[in-house]
Parts: structure tokens; C-alpha cells; sequence
């Protein structure tokens, strides 16, 4: 055999090793992402800072995912009809915060901008995102057959979705295309 057959032999080997690793650390990565815990799971430190801030919400789901090397905490949340999704660290500071709204406390500029981009477009959910001193407003909204995420910022400018974006549906059929290696 020549040194270029050898060659691609190894690479090919080398390619194939390299796949299983990431297929079986890609599953691993996902069963941590997906695994559920309890309240008394929590840090003590997310639960003091939690219920500090939250007196009167009650805790539907904890999960814990790590990004980048670090530890976050998700906690679902009910206080009356408002919904939140809490991200925390490990030492209870806070990191992002989802928080489920009425249309009618929108801003209005934000909700100009919506109805300009979706006239006909029916708001499935609309919630408040903060992660620091960052607002956005987020919309899940039906169009006729197709759903959309819209992301609109305080000063009214769209910054995901909008007129020209695909639907959800589009989006999520091109990602298992992906996935599927025909994309």
C-alpha cells in the first residue's frame, strides 16, 4: 500500500472516531439539558433568592442545564396568572428572566410594531424577556395556518421575525432537514 492510501485509511478512521465521540457526547450533553429536579434540588442559594423575590409563586418545574462551564438553574413558576421561567446560577444571582404578560400591558409602541408586521396576526403568548439590564418583548402569534416567533425590542424594532422572516413551522422543517444531514 502506498503512504496516501494509508493515508486516507486513517483519516477515515479518524473521521469515523470522531463522529461516535460527538454523536455520544451530544447525547450526553441532551440527557443533562432534559433531566428534571425537585425544589429541594435547588442551591439553597436559588431557592432563598427565589422566594425572596417571589413570595407568593409557587415552583411547577425545576431543571438544570450547564452552558459554557456554568451551572443554570431553571425554575417554571405560577404567581397567579403570570408564568416565569427564572434562570439562575449556582449562587443565586439571577440571569434571565421570562415572564408571561397580557397584551394590554404591552408597550405601545411594541405593539404597533406587531400589529404593522402580523395586521391579522393572533398572539398565542406574549412574554417580557430581561437577562441583566436587556428588555425584549417576545410574541408566539398564528398568521392565518403559520405560527411565528416575533422579538421586538423596547423602541419598537424587530429583532427576530417579522415580515420577511420564516414561520416556525419553516424553521423547524429546515432544522430536521438539517438534522436529517438533506439540509
Amino acid at each position: 500500500m502506498s503512504g496516501s492510501a494509508i493515508q486516507t485509511i486513517l483519516t477515515r478512521h479518524l473521521l469515523i472516531a470522531l463522529l461516535v465521540v460527538s454523536s455520544v457526547l451530544c447525547s450526553q450533553a441532551q440527557e443533562k439539558k432534559e433531566k428534571k429536579y425537585s425544589k429541594k434540588d435547588l442551591p439553597a442559594a436559588v431557592l432563598s433568592s427565589f422566594q425572596k423575590e417571589y413570595p407568593k409563586a409557587s415552583i411547577k418545574e425545576v431543571s438544570m442545564e450547564k452552558e459554557k462551564g456554568v451551572e443554570y438553574w431553571e425554575i417554571e413558576s405560577a404567581d397567579g396568572k403570570v408564568k416565569r421561567d427564572l434562570l439562575y446560577t449556582s449562587d443565586g444571582k439571577k440571569a434571565e428572566v421570562e415572564e408571561t404578560m397580557e397584551m394590554s400591558q404591552v408597550p405601545a409602541v411594541v405593539k404597533t410594531t406587531l400589529t404593522g408586521e402580523y395586521p391579522k396576526g393572533k398572539v398565542d403568548k406574549a412574554e417580557k424577556v430581561m437577562k441583566g439590564s436587556s428588555v425584549t418583548y417576545e410574541f408566539h402569534l398564528k398568521d392565518g395556518d403559520k405560527s411565528h416567533e416575533v422579538v421586538i425590542d423596547p423602541d419598537g424594532k424587530v429583532l427576530k421575525g417579522g415580515k420577511n422572516a420564516k414561520s416556525e413551522d419553516e424553521d423547524e422543517e429546515e432544522e430536521e432537514e438539517d438534522e436529517d444531514g438533506q439540509g
